[in-house]
């Protein structure tokens, strides 16, 4: 058992090298973001909230994790809010209501607006924006 896997770490070492020194490998990863500081990462609350942002032919994103809290954001742009995994409770602009959402709802901020979000047991999101 630990030869087969020490085979397998050695081809992939391997693999990983010769794709590496590869220039057509290289021009495609750097098309595709690999590589590359297209994949900026955000952190706020003292990382309580973090999150991964691109862009590629469908749009601008960002996808991330909220651990337990409540989060105040400002939405400079229109964006929506897009629930992966767990629920939330959120106060949207102009209202002083909460309300709840779970895995797969949305919500859209229109820009130029702030919203705050309550978690109680850590989240995973996808925030498409313009």
């Amino acid at each position: 058992m630990v030869v087969a896997m020490r085979a397998a770490i050695a081809s992939r070492r391997r693999n990983r090298m010769r794709r590496n020194s590869d220039p057509a490998v290289a021009a495609a990863d750097a098309q595709h973001g690999k590589g590359s500081d297209l994949i900026k990462q955000n952190e706020y609350y003292e990382g309580q909230v973090r999150s991964l942002e691109f862009a590629n032919n469908q749009g601008k994103f960002t996808v991330g994790v909220m651990e337990p809290g409540e989060w105040t954001f400002e939405a400079p742009t229109r964006e929506w809010m897009i629930l992966i995994r767990g629920s939330w409770d959120v106060r949207l602009p102009g209202s002083s209501e909460w309300k709840t959402f779970g895995e797969g709802d949305s919500f859209q901020i229109e820009g130029d607006e702030s919203f705050t979000v309550r978690v109680s047991d850590t989240v995973a999101y996808l925030c498409p924006y313009r």
